[in-house]
């Protein structure tokens, strides 16, 4: 009886379920080009991402190697290292023209992912690739590979997602389940032909929550429960009859 008062105790102190915290990064502001290698933060509801730009410019562009995170009024944008820092439109956008540009998100708790808006500066395609999952905070993706993305680091990818909008800003919808890491640029596709431009402008999700953890032992059965009620009802008969 003891042992069933106690897990009927416990079970009912089990946390209720908590409402999930919204996440909303704005990446849009004042012109700044940013230097190769260089790092942007930005903070929602508690939650800290830290961005850093990339393009495959090594060992015969099969390798990444860092690039410049710019900022504008329609989002942020790569400058590649074979483009030079402060490179001109429509190259400071994230774009796939010679060479591929990548942007790296890295978020300071666990989060679930839900969309990227995107916001081209001209009458271009917008088709993406993108990797997510959990890597080690402080990422350095130079000399790696893109098949190192999946098979290294293990993050989920590629995931490419096509448009035939042209021009349009647009929200690539996903659903990254829990995460820490989100790799992102204009699409690798292979046989894809045509070039793709477009700034980030804002990334939408929510913190991740974990599950409550299950109850201490399992639930007791129908006859438990019917024994406990006769339990019960014996000893408040007892208590009854004892005082009189």
């Amino acid at each position: 009886m003891k042992k069933t008062l106690q897990l009927l105790f416990a079970t009912a102190a089990l946390p209720l379920a908590l409402a999930a915290t919204p996440l909303t990064f704005n990446l849009t502001g004042s012109s700044s080009n940013g230097s190769i290698g260089n790092s942007r933060t930005y903070t929602n509801n508690g939650v800290t991402m830290t961005v850093t730009g990339w393009g495959l410019t090594g060992n015969g562009s099969t390798t990444l190697a860092p690039g410049a995170v710019g900022r504008w009024s329609t989002g942020i944008g790569v400058c590649n290292g074979s483009e030079g820092a402060g490179c001109s439109s429509p190259h400071h956008q994230v774009d796939n023209s010679g060479q591929f540009d990548f942007v790296m998100f890295q978020f300071s708790e666990t989060v679930e992912l839900g969309g990227v808006r995107l916001n081209p500066y001209g009458s271009y395609d917008t088709d993406v690739t993108y990797w997510a999952g959990m890597a080690d905070g402080g990422l350095n993706l130079a000399g790696m590979t893109l098949s190192d993305l999946a098979g290294i680091l293990g993050l989920n990818g590629p995931t490419h997602d096509l448009t035939s909008n042209n021009g349009a800003t647009r929200t690539v919808s996903m659903t990254t389940g829990a995460v820490n890491t989100l790799v992102f640029g204009a699409t690798t596709l292979a046989g894809y032909t045509g070039n793709d431009y477009f700034k980030i402008e804002k990334l939408m999700g929510e913190l991740h929550i974990p599950p409550p953890p299950p109850p201490p032992n399992e639930i007791p059965e129908p006859s438990t429960y019917a024994l406990m009620g006769a339990g019960l009802l014996a000893f408040g008969l007892r208590k009854r009859f004892a005082r009189k």
